[in-house]
């Protein structure tokens, strides 16, 4: 479990960041409590989003995790550094795959409909196919490049800061809360 405060949670999912963007995409059965502001948060959750921001975070994110993957070598790792590298194989996959379908469709697909193939490449990559890491993200940016994003140009901070607004003066204790 992580915890933020309103207005940093806020801010994550402004600047694009994938794992809070994600928070608001997860599927009914995954939340355990839904409070009204949980419900106004998930109403609101493409008004987060920009073709920017995303390309930016998702991109900028998955090749953090290549460069993690490029500096382990040649792929004769310890059975530990494989599993962790497989990890960061199929993060970078996953993370290429939800940016493009929510820069193409302003969705985000949190259940992925082949796990198999993100474990078989994240298999492959840390059995030393680093390149097919590369050319995923290669060909990743080329469809940032080419497709043209039905997001906003900018996230609606207006709307946001209406729903941070209201966390906090519900939570003020009554006697300072506005009229």
């Amino acid at each position: 479990m992580t915890l933020h405060e309103a207005a940093k949670y806020a801010r994550l999912g402004l600047s694009g960041n994938p794992t809070a963007t994600e928070l608001m995409w997860l599927p009914d059965d995954c939340y355990e409590t839904r409070t009204e502001f949980g419900e106004r948060l998930i109403a609101i959750r493409s008004t987060f989003l920009s073709a920017s921001r995303v390309r930016d975070a998702y991109l900028g994110y998955a090749s953090r995790q290549f460069r993690k993957l490029e500096s382990r070598g040649d792929g004769s790792f310890s059975a530990d550094t494989r599993r962790r590298t497989a990890k960061h194989a199929r993060h970078l996959a996953r993370l290429v795959h939800q940016g493009r379908l929510l820069y193409a469709t302003g969705v985000l697909e949190i259940r992925l409909a082949d796990p198999e193939w993100f474990r078989a490449f994240g298999e492959r990559v840390a059995g030393g196919e680093v390149d097919d890491a590369r050319a995923l993200l290669a060909e990743a940016e080329r469809d940032f490049d080419r497709i043209r994003s039905p997001l906003p140009d900018r996230p609606d901070e207006a709307a946001v800061e209406r729903w941070l607004l209201d966390v906090r003066a519900a939570h003020l204790p009554p006697e300072l809360r506005p009229r």
